[in-house]
């Protein structure tokens, strides 16, 4: 009898150590991945810098209205062509005068052998009222236009917003050059001024691309703009 009850002492005695292991385990279990979790959650809100990308500096420079296009011309391995760069002012759909155009140089240079690789436009505020266009072939040839802006309706008290807009086209031509850029002011908007009780609204295209054959409202909205051709010319040597 007394040997059964030891027994049965003992039984007891290991049962009872063996739950206070498995709870002091699943207390350390839970400490643990309580840990893990803190630990996680602190790599997530650790504060450190980062690589700054071509993007974060094109925002950069529309901050200081400032812009910069390029347009990839290593496709081109004809020898026997040139980049012809045409500005064009519109004041309206209907009034269009071409105000330069300039030969950018020869797609292939026989002097030290090489291929023009890109052809590059930057837009750069000089005042209030002007920007200076640069066109860049790279070691070709680098020239610039002026741009003169106008003032805004209704009532002309100051300068409108110009803004760049990219065309969509696909391809460049030989002989004829084709629409790459758009540089444009906003318009007075009457209906919507009206809707916000006579405060002057603008608006500008909305288009992420407008069309190569200018087939758009915005063309007929905006009272000034200027369109950036290019083509590609044979030399007559």
């Amino acid at each position: 009898m007394k040997k059964i009850l030891i027994l049965s002492l003992l039984a007891c005695a290991f049962v009872g150590t063996t739950e206070a292991k498995k709870r002091a385990g699943k207390a350390t279990g839970e400490k643990e991945m309580s840990s893990q979790t803190e630990a996680t959650d602190a790599n997530d809100l650790a504060w450190k810098t980062g690589a700054i990308e071509a993007q974060d500096l094109a925002e950069l420079l529309e901050l200081k209205n400032m812009f910069v296009y390029k347009y990839d011309l290593s496709g081109v391995r004809d020898t026997t062509l040139q980049v012809m760069v045409q500005l064009d002012e519109y004041f309206g759909r209907d009034s269009l005068r071409t105000v330069r155009l300039v030969n950018m140089g020869k797609i292939y240079e026989y002097r030290n052998s090489t291929y023009a690789k890109a052809l590059k436009f930057q837009l750069l505020p000089q005042s209030d009222s002007t920007m200076l266009l640069y066109c860049d072939l790279g070691e070709r040839m680098m020239t610039s236009m002026l741009l003169k802006k106008r003032k805004a309706e209704p009532n002309h008290e100051f300068y409108a917003s110009y803004q760049p807009k990219p065309f969509d086209t696909k391809e460049l031509k030989v002989n004829q050059t084709v629409p790459v850029l758009l540089f444009g002011s906003s318009w007075y908007d009457a209906r919507l001024s009206k809707r916000y009780g006579g405060w002057p609204v603008y608006r500008f295209c909305m288009e992420n691309e407008l069309p190569e054959d200018m087939r758009s409202e915005s063309f007929d909205n905006m009272p000034h703009y200027w369109v950036i051709r290019v083509g590609l010319q044979e030399r007559r040597e």
